[in-house]
């Protein structure tokens, strides 16, 4: 069972969104909810840290669910870092932002990196291969 929650911290230049626990579709809801909310009120073009350190696990449909947000953050135009130190979640970032089908946002491993790719202003490179969408179960 689920036990999604979140913190979250909106600085005039940056959002600092802290994910923990399980993330699971049943249980994420209430994180897209307040990402919906805050999404309203953010400027266009702002900088996202999302901080996955804190999650223990997370499940296919909730994979989907953070690529819907982060697809939204792309239509907003914003820059986003996803923290992910363990190899495992990294990996999970990095389906986020290529099903997201964003060049500004990218997987990072440490707070240093964060920091240095939300204050660039480059893309993820390109590996090469065609972009193929990925249905998320939304139509999108």
């Amino acid at each position: 069972m689920g036990n999604a929650t979140y913190d979250l911290v909106h600085r005039e230049d940056r959002v600092h969104l802290v994910l923990h626990g399980n993330l699971e579709g049943e249980s994420l809801p209430c994180v897209a909810d307040a990402l919906d909310a805050l999404l309203s009120e953010i400027a266009e073009g702002s900088r996202v840290l999302i901080d996955l350190g804190n999650v223990e696990s997370c499940d296919p449909a909730a994979c989907r669910t953070l690529a819907r947000i982060q697809r939204r953050l792309r239509d907003r135009g914003c820059r986003t870092a996803w923290l992910a130190q363990r190899p495992r979640l990294r990996g999970l970032a990095l389906w986020i932002v290529y099903a997201a089908n964003d060049p500004h946002a990218t997987p990072v491993g440490d707070a240093d990196l964060a920091d240095a790719w939300l204050e660039g202003t480059g893309v993820r490179l390109s590996d090469g291969f065609p972009t193929m969408p990925v249905a998320l179960d939304d139509g999108t």
